[in-house]
C-alpha cells in the first residue's frame, strides 16, 4: 500500500492538473494565479512559491514528475516518516523556486533592466512589465530532483535500470549524472529551451543541505524543537492557538524582511492571506476567510490579542470543552469577517475604501470567546488592573459598546469584525444552552482534515471484536477479584499470627510439628495466589 503523503501528493497534483484543463475551457489561466512569477512582476505573490510546484505545463510534464514521486517517494517516506518527508518535499520545492528567482534576477540585471520594451517573437513589441509577468515557472521538478538526490544519498549502491541503458547503474552515479546534465543544460542556455534547469539544481541543493543538516544531528536545536513540540502537544487548545498565531506572525515577518532587502516594490505578504472587503477580490482568494484570523499587522496587535486569548481561553474551559473553544474561534472569525465585508459593501461611508481595504487579526475570534463566557457566567468576577474585580457581563458590555462607538473610526473594519465575533459568541452560548452546538460542523471538518495526516487513519480496522469470558461486567469481575484477594490476605495474616504463637511455645511437645504444618499451608496459599493471576 502506498504511504499516505506520497499518495496525497500525487492525487493533489493530478487534480490540480485536470482543474487547470477545465479552467482553460472557460478562459481562466490558473498558471497566471498559481504559477511562480518573477518577484519584480506585478502578478507575483509569495504564496506562488508553494502553489507553483503543483502546477504542470502538459501531460508529459506531470507524468514523468509523478512517476518519479511514485517510484522513490514511498521509500523515502518509509525511511523518514510522513512528516519529515512532506517537510523535505515542500522545503526543497520552495528552495528550487528561490534559486529560479535568483537566476531570473541576474538575467534581469544583466540584460533586461536597461530596456523598457521587448521585441518578443509571436507577440511583437511588448512593455517590460508585460514581459516580466510572462516569466512564469511551474512544476514539481525541483521537489522531484530533491527526492532523487535523497534516494542517491540514502541508498547510494542500489542498482537502477534506466531506460535505454542495457545495464544497471548505481543510484549515486545516476544522481551525479543527472545533476551534471542539468548544470550543462542550464549553462548552455540554448534557444527555445524553456526548462528551468537551475530550479532542478536548486531543489537538489536544498535537499543536500537539509540531509547534511539532519546527519549532523544538532542536539541543541533538536532539543529546543522537541520541547516546543511537546509543549504544543500537551498544551490546552488556547495554548495551541497561541502557538499557531505566533509562529505564523514570526514566519510572515521574516519573509517580509527578506523581501524588503531587495528594495523593490514587492506586494505585501498580508495581501495574500488578509480578508478583502471587496467580494470580487474575495472570490479570487476565498481561503482568506480562514487565514485572516491567524494574521496580525504588528507586534502590539498580536500581543494584546494573544493575552486576551490566554486569559479568557483559560476561563472559557471552566464552562465549555476544548472542542467548543476550537470551533468557536473559527466560527467567531468567520462571522466577524462576513459582517465586515457586508458592512463595507452596504454602507456608503465605505464606498471609497472597499476596493483596497483588508482585514487581519484574531480579534473577532477572541471576542466570540469573551462573549460566550460572559453569557454563560455573567456574574463571574475577574480582576482588572486599576479597576479591581468586575463582573463579566459588564466587561463584555463595555468592550462591545466601545466597538459600536468606534464603527466610524480609522479602524472601522476591525470594530465591525469585533461585533460579528461577539454576536457569534452570544449565539453559540444561547444555542448550546438549548442543546444545539453551532460548532459541531466546524469540529467535524477540522477532525476530518487532521485525520488525513494521521497514519492510523489509513489502517484497516477490524470489522468485529471477539471477547472471551463470562457474561459478567468488568465492575463485577473487579469486585470478585478484590474480594478473593482480601480473603487470601486475611487467611495469611491469621496463619502468621498463629505462627508467632507457636514460636513462643516451641518447648511444647507438638510445637515443631505445628510449625511445619503452618509453613506448608503458607506455601500452598502463595501458589494459589500466583495461579489466580494466570
Amino acid at each position: 500500500m502506498m504511504p499516505t503523503v506520497t499518495k496525497n501528493l500525487i492525487i493533489i497534483n493530478v487534480l490540480v492538473f485536470f482543474g487547470t484543463l477545465v479552467a482553460q475551457r472557460y478562459g481562466i489561466d490558473l498558471a497566471n494565479y498559481l504559477g511562480l512569477h518573477f518577484f519584480l512582476a506585478s502578478d507575483f505573490n509569495p504564496a506562488q512559491l508553494i502553489t507553483y510546484m503543483f502546477m504542470h505545463g502538459g501531460f508529459s510534464h506531470i507524468f514523468f514528475n509523478m512517476f518519479a514521486v511514485f517510484m522513490f517517494g514511498p521509500i523515502l517516506e518509509q525511511t523518514w516518516g510522513p512528516k519529515r518527508f512532506l517537510f523535505y518535499y515542500i522545503l526543497c520545492g520552495i528552495g528550487a523556486g528561490l534559486i529560479q528567482e535568483g537566476v531570473q534576477y541576474i538575467q534581469y540585471i544583466t540584460e533586461l533592466s536597461q530596456h523598457t520594451e521587448v521585441n518578443l517573437i509571436g507577440y511583437g513589441i511588448i512593455s517590460m512589465d508585460q514581459y516580466l509577468n510572462m516569466m512564469t515557472t511551474v512544476g514539481a521538478s525541483g521537489a522531484v530532483y530533491a527526492i532523487l538526490l535523497a534516494f542517491g544519498m540514502l541508498y547510494p549502491n542500489n542498482q537502477l535500470f534506466i531506460f535505454p541503458l542495457p545495464f544497471p547503474i548505481k543510484a549515486k552515479f545516476f544522481v551525479i549524472g543527472y545533476a551534471a546534465i542539468e548544470l550543462w543544460a542550464g549553462l548552455a542556455n540554448s534557444a527555445g529551451d524553456n526548462v528551468a534547469h537551475f530550479a532542478h539544481l536548486g531543489g537538489m541543493l536544498f535537499g543536500l543541505i537539509l540531509i547534511l543538516y539532519w546527519r549532523k544531528k544538532v542536539k541543541t536545536m533538536g532539543h529546543i524543537i522537541t520541547d516546543l513540540k511537546e509543549t504544543f502537544r500537551r498544551g490546552n487548545i488556547f495554548i495551541q492557538l497561541i502557538y499557531i498565531n505566533v509562529s505564523i506572525f514570526i514566519i510572515g515577518t521574516l519573509i517580509n524582511v527578506f523581501l524588503q532587502l531587495f528594495q523593490h516594490s514587492i506586494p505585501d505578504i498580508f495581501g495574500i492571506f488578509a480578508l478583502p472587503a471587496s467580494f470580487i477580490r474575495f472570490f479570487h482568494q476565498p481561503w482568506s476567510i480562514i487565514t485572516y484570523m491567524f494574521m496580525h499587522a504588528g507586534l502590539l496587535h498580536i500581543l494584546f490579542n494573544m493575552l486576551w486569548l490566554y486569559w479568557f481561553g483559560s476561563l472559557f474551559l471552566h464552562f465549555f470543552s476544548a472542542k467548543h473553544l476550537r470551533g468557536l474561534y473559527i466560527l467567531g472569525g468567520i462571522l466577524g469577517g462576513l459582517l465586515y465585508m457586508v458592512a463595507y459593501n452596504v454602507f456608503p461611508l465605505f464606498n471609497q475604501e472597499v476596493a483596497v481595504s483588508t482585514l487581519v487579526g484574531a480579534s473577532a475570534s477572541v471576542l466570540a470567546i469573551v462573549a460566550a463566557t460572559a453569557y454563560r457566567e455573567p456574574n463571574y468576577r475577574v480582576q482588572l488592573f486599576l479597576f479591581g474585580a468586575i463582573r463579566l457581563k459588564y466587561l463584555a458590555l463595555v468592550v462591545i459598546g466601545i466597538d459600536v462607538l468606534s464603527i466610524t473610526s480609522s479602524n472601522a473594519g476591525g470594530h465591525i469584525a469585533h461585533l460579528g465575533g461577539a454576536l457569534a459568541g452570544l449565539w453559540f452560548a444561547a444555542s448550546l444552552s438549548k442543546g444545539a452546538d453551532l460548532t459541531a460542523w466546524i469540529n467535524w471538518l477540522l477532525d476530518a482534515f487532521i485525520s488525513l495526516f494521521q497514519k492510523k487513519t489509513w489502517k484497516h480496522k477490524p470489522k468485529m471484536k471477539v471477547h472471551y469470558g463470562g457474561g459478567t461486567t468488568s465492575r463485577e469481575k473487579d469486585y470478585d477479584y478484590n474480594a478473593h484477594k482480601k480473603a487470601q490476605s486475611d487467611e495469611i495474616d491469621r496463619i502468621l499470627d498463629k505462627l508467632k504463637k507457636i514460636r513462643l511455645r516451641q518447648s511444647d511437645d507438638g510445637g515443631k510439628e505445628k510449625l511445619v504444618r503452618c509453613k506448608q499451608k503458607i506455601i500452598r496459599w502463595n501458589i494459589l495466589a500466583k495461579l489466580s493471576h494466570i
